[in-house]
């Protein structure tokens, strides 16, 4: 399988410095369909965007190194915590509908991983034992809901679109609570990945790339 890839750590909705904003990958992803169709012609290139999986992750760099990480900052005393993922969840729906625009048919829309679980949040919450912060925890649960039932409602609104949710929360929080049903390569790897390190932790992988998770995003797009 052939992927074209136009974010290479984490993905934003809203402007945040060393973050590519959605904004700015779509214009990547437009510079990236002028070169196809000057390359293939643009029926052919057409045909490939048409067919083509878009694959979209957002949301954890929102909440955890924007709006929780400035306390009394310009999000949190803009918005509510609703409000905020009612904001965000507004910037995802004009994203898949620009995809849209541009040829993409088959999407699938990536939510939240149980955020609080992260090694920096739980090193971080020192008076919760550094255990998993469950606000965090449900705060992705409340916007995964929200981005569900966009999907629901824009695959009715688009004609021809095949939009699924793909749902990072549950298949992680098994990884996290049951590491050696996932294998003895997983449980190596366990002691450094919930360890309280700092270092990338906010794009951790298994989030979104477990192969059950994929398996079923797959099948779904294609059926």
């Amino acid at each position: 399988m052939n992927t074209i890839n136009f974010i290479c750590h984490g993905t934003i909705l809203f402007v945040l410095q060393s973050v590519i904003p959605l904004w700015k990958q779509l214009l990547f992803y437009k510079g990236y369909q002028m070169k196809l169709k000057a390359y293939l012609g643009e029926i052919q290139a057409n045909q490939i965007i048409n067919e083509g999986i878009h694959m979209i992750s957002i949301g954890t760099n929102d909440f955890l190194e924007n709006y929780y990480a400035f306390p009394g900052g310009r999000r949190s005393t803009q918005y509510t915590i609703s409000e905020y993922e009612n904001f965000l969840a507004g910037i995802a729906e004009n994203f898949v509908r620009e995809l849209y625009g541009l040829g993409a048919r088959k999407i699938s829309l990536g939510g939240l991983p149980p955020m609080g679980c992260m090694p920096l949040e739980r090193n971080t919450n020192l008076m919760g034992g550094r255990e998993c912060v469950q606000s965090y925890n449900t705060v992705a649960l409340e916007f995964n809901d929200k981005l569900s039932k966009l999907v629901t409602r824009l695959n009715k609104e688009l004609p021809g679109i095949n939009l699924v949710f793909s749902n990072p929360y549950f298949i992680f929080m098994q990884i996290i609570r049951r590491p050696s049903l996932f294998g003895k390569l997983l449980l190596l790897f366990m002691p450094f990945l919930t360890s309280y390190s700092h270092a990338c932790i906010h794009s951790f992988p298994l989030s979104n790339i477990t192969s059950r998770n994929f398996t079923i995003m797959i099948r779904k797009l294609t059926s």
